[in-house]
């Protein structure tokens, strides 16, 4: 196939069935496609029979292996999130409430968490006298940041 006949690798991997791609994947680790169809379980014949499309995405991988991958990834994505939905529907109670968080928390973040890194839970309260040295030090501190510059 001429350079300027090539087909981009999107249009290549996204014409692509599941049993192709798996096999495009699979082919660098073969050294033929009987081979390859033999490991994976898919008819030789079946594989002669998807002719140049599977030449044109053997090549297309060689060409840039990274961005084939992304691809294939992105193509993946609709597939993958039906698989996380469904999830919502299965009979075990915990395996729901595990998918429906994960859902929420893609969507709106994981709820806020109170942490008390100094009461230890218990309410702190100060009188005014406290508060009033507490900030004295406070200025204190700054003035002598101011004067170190």
């Amino acid at each position: 196939m001429k350079e300027e006949e090539k087909k981009s690798i999107q249009e290549i991997l996204g014409s692509l069935s599941r049993d192709q791609l798996r096999f495009v994947a699979e082919y660098p680790n073969h050294p033929s496609k009987k081979s390859c169809a033999e490991y994976l379980r898919i008819h030789v014949k079946t594989v002669y029979n998807w002719g140049d499309v599977i030449d044109d995405a053997i090549e297309a991988i060689e060409r840039d292996a990274t961005e084939s991958a992304l691809i294939i990834r992105k193509n993946s994505l609709v597939r993958a999130m039906q698989i996380k939905v469904a999830g919502l529907d299965v009979k075990d109670a915990a395996q729901r409430q595990k998918v429906a968080t994960e859902i929420i928390e893609w969507e709106i973040g994981k709820a806020q968490q109170k942490i008390d890194h100094t009461s230890k839970g218990e309410r702190i309260t100060a009188d005014k006298e406290t508060i009033n040295e507490s900030i004295s030090a406070l200025a204190e501190a700054l003035g002598n940041i101011m004067k170190d510059e």
